[in-house]
């Protein structure tokens, strides 16, 4: 038996006050033996996601509900890593013959599946069959969760199969988690929160629209910092593969070399061409995805950068901020639902009127915020659908305080919040805004604007 945990130790007291410490213990040994066999090591979080699983299972088992065997809905690929199922089926056993329980092929394929999956033997396919019915909630909460992040990104994330693939893996044993409030530890959430607050923010905001069809309510941050590693993985693979236009004042030697340059820090772009400024009006744009250029250009329809003709590392990150933070409708959506919703409802510094400040002290609000200096406050249980905006021009701070009980209000609300969170023109100019008409005034030119646009 080890005399030591990899367990972090609130999720390690969390996993003590539901299971045995003797079967924690021995799980975890199992676990190493296999790493051992193996000459990998499992890690976070699908190590704990692992332990948990087997602890659930076993307790399942022990309580005689069995999972029902579909043999006919399973099918192993001609390329099954042999050494791993080989471990898989020897650590069962040792459960099997340990708590004289019975495990069908369902368990053993998804333990596989999970070890594969967690980065040993990288070649490997995991697409192993599992039978519908055993998936079927995770299944449903991994597609809606994307469906609302690609929303929220206005990025089709729906066919990434690496983030559909990692999330179901993370999202069925987090189910189980819940259904026994297991609360594991990120020791990664610090540098998340800095790292990452908008993917963090935007996957809160997800859950948050989703808790009314599935009971996730209790999903902590720590969870949820977990899942928010998977989309913001997704979000960088989708900056890596763009059909690209390189456009160059002049000088066939410099514009080659910004090429190269281009090639080496994003090997997957498809450099479609190389244009000098003056031609720029004689090409075709409908399969271009992204400008790169040494010179300021009159491009409305496409998103572009300028960059030094040397690309220097302030350029690449430039670029890749610019293609992981910008949505492709930031000049076209019109906020019509914030501009009717807060134009009785601007407040200065905390200066709320009476009626309102008695309002939001009597509401339980969930906090969400996509930076430092954009807060959202959500109570989806008013008898009405109100939006509240607090301009704090001291601190830089933009609070929204939703109050609703319409689902539909509360998706188009947060929808229109996130892209005026993205159009930093517009932020830059509310903070330094110190009347409700100038603000009120900001959006119905928006309106108009995006009105004439279409």
């Amino acid at each position: 038996m080890p005399d030591i945990t990899r367990i972090e130790s609130t999720t390690f007291s969390a996993l003590s006050n539901i299971f045995d410490l003797d079967s924690i213990m021995f799980i975890e040994s199992i676990i190493w033996e296999l790493e051992d066999n193996l000459d990998y090591t499992i890690s976070q979080p699908y190590y704990i996601n692992l332990i948990t699983h087997i602890l659930i299972c076993i307790k399942r088992l022990k309580e005689g509900n069995q999972i029902e065997s579909k043999e006919d809905k399973l099918k192993l690929l001609d390329d099954l890593n042999k050494k791993v199922y080989k471990n898989v089926v020897n650590l069962i056993g040792k459960i099997e013959e340990r708590y004289g329980v019975s495990i069908n092929n369902e368990e053993i394929y998804y333990i596989y599946k999970y070890i594969v999956s967690s980065g040993f033997g990288n070649t490997v396919d995991n697409d192993i069959f599992l039978a519908e019915n055993y998936i079927n909630s995770s299944e449903e909460v991994t597609n809606m969760m994307i469906d609302i992040m690609s929303e929220f990104l206005n990025i089709n994330l729906r066919d990434d199969e690496l983030l559909h693939k990692g999330l179901l893996l993370h999202i069925k044993p987090m189910l189980n988690r819940l259904n026994y409030d297991i609360q594991i530890k990120n020791p990664l959430l610090k540098e998340i929160k800095e790292k990452f607050s908008e993917i963090l923010g935007l996957c809160r905001l997800s859950i948050k629209l989703m808790s009314p069809y599935y009971n996730i309510n209790n999903i902590s941050i720590d969870e949820i910092s977990y899942i928010a590693t998977y989309f913001q993985a997704a979000l960088e693979r989708s900056v890596r593969n763009k059909s690209v236009l390189v456009v160059c004042h002049s000088g066939y030697g410099t514009s080659q070399l910004l090429s190269t340059r281009l090639k080496k820090a994003f090997p997957q772009w498809n450099i479609v061409d190389i244009v000098p400024l003056h031609k720029l009006s004689e090409i075709d744009m409908t399969d271009i995805d992204f400008i790169v250029s040494t010179v300021d250009i009159d491009v409305k329809d496409k998103m572009y950068i300028v960059v030094s003709a040397l690309l220097m590392e302030r350029d690449i990150n430039n670029i890749k901020n610019i293609l992981i933070n910008s949505s492709p409708e930031d000049s076209t959506r019109n906020f019509d639902n914030i501009a009717f919703e807060m134009e009785e409802n601007i407040f200065f510094n905390d200066n709320f009127d009476k009626e309102t400040e008695n309002v939001l002290n009597s509401l339980k609000l969930d906090e969400i915020n996509l930076s430092k200096n954009y807060k959202i406050y959500i109570n989806s249980y008013y008898e009405e659908n109100k939006l509240i905006v607090n301009m704090d021009n001291k601190n830089k701070i933009i609070s929204f305080y939703i109050l609703c009980n319409d689902y539909d209000y509360l998706k188009e609300i947060l929808l229109d919040v996130y892209n005026l969170y993205i159009s930093k023109n517009y932020i830059n100019y509310m903070m330094s805004c110190e009347r409700k008409i100038d603000i009120t005034n900001l959006f119905k030119s928006i309106t108009t604007e995006c009105i004439y646009d279409n």
